[in-house]
């Protein structure tokens, strides 16, 4: 009952990286992660980490995405956002599927929605 949550069982295993240490790889996607297509702007890497954080797994995935829609070594900010939203509605999809298995873990959701809401972590 759980498969759709699968990806947290591998890759959330993963340390995830600080924000210096992401602002850093982020800066410099050329030498650490042979991307040469694009570079981001210091608001699109405040963006990437405001909804990413360290997660390199997500991280690498959005910026994979990002390669083919680079124009002259850039990311159009809408391209970006859009990319971002993808991955919210993706994962709403995923917390509303989950949640159907058990009125108690859409009790926990909801808490944890309103509790996040409370402390403005969510910036919807």
């Amino acid at each position: 009952e759980d498969s759709k949550l699968a990806k947290t069982s591998k890759y959330y295993s993963v340390d995830y990286l600080n924000e210096a240490d992401t602002h850093y790889w982020l800066n410099h996607l050329e030498s650490e992660s042979a991307i040469a297509s694009f570079k981001l702007t210091d608001s699109q890497i405040n963006l990437i980490w405001k909804y990413f954080g360290g997660s390199m797994w997500e991280i690498s995935d959005l910026l994979g995405d990002l390669i083919p829609c680079s124009k002259n070594s850039k990311i159009s900010d809408e391209i970006l956002m859009s990319n971002i939203q993808k991955r919210i509605e993706e994962n709403c999809a995923r917390f509303t599927h989950y949640s159907l298995f058990s009125e108690k873990r859409r009790i926990l959701l909801i808490e944890i929605f309103n509790c996040c809401e409370i402390n403005n972590f969510l910036n919807l």
